[in-house]
């Protein structure tokens, strides 16, 4: 038996922000390492997830962290 969790990003994001979030900018914010072709790459990725913070929430329920590198980063890329 398998169980996922669904919407896991939802405590790491900040609704308050739905209005203004603005999905490029956001993941160059959390992955400031990612080049223009791989935040195109993310954005469309998402684009299909429905609002912006709705992507949001997905972005971070992909993230994930590491503590031996003290770093978060995105299981997708």
């Amino acid at each position: 038996m398998a169980v996922t969790n669904t919407f896991e990003g939802t405590n790491f994001v900040n609704s308050s922000t739905a209005s203004t979030v603005q999905i490029p900018e956001y993941l160059v914010n959390l992955f400031p390492k990612l080049g223009e072709a791989e935040v195109r790459e993310g954005t469309a990725q998402y684009a299909k997830l429905g609002s912006p913070i709705d992507q949001v929430v997905g972005i971070m329920g992909e993230c994930e962290w590491s503590d031996a590198g003290r770093s978060l980063f995105f299981s997708e890329f």
